[in-house]
């Protein structure tokens, strides 16, 4: 891998790391509101359902790259068994 592939792949896991603290920080404030203020309706799962598959598509992006990357890997690797 090159210099700049492996500074961007270090970019996404630290951004997907910050959106990882900032999802359990501001979820647990909600879940406090929500039990808080109307604990016979829990609407809290709602946010955590919806934004916890945006947090995994991130850790996705951040772990196994774009879908292109992930083309380019298949790729390469298909190319190297031919040529054995």
């Amino acid at each position: 891998m090159k210099d700049r592939e492996l500074r961007e792949m270090a970019k996404k896991r630290v951004e997907f790391r910050d959106h990882l603290v900032i999802f359990v920080i501001i979820n647990a404030f909600l879940i406090a509101i929500n039990l808080w203020f109307s604990p016979f309706f829990l609407w809290f799962p709602f946010i955590l359902v919806f934004w916890g598959l945006g947090l995994a598509f991130h850790w996705r992006d951040a772990h196994f790259g774009t879908a292109e990357g992930r083309i380019e890997k298949e790729y390469q690797k298909l190319k190297k068994a031919k040529s054995k």
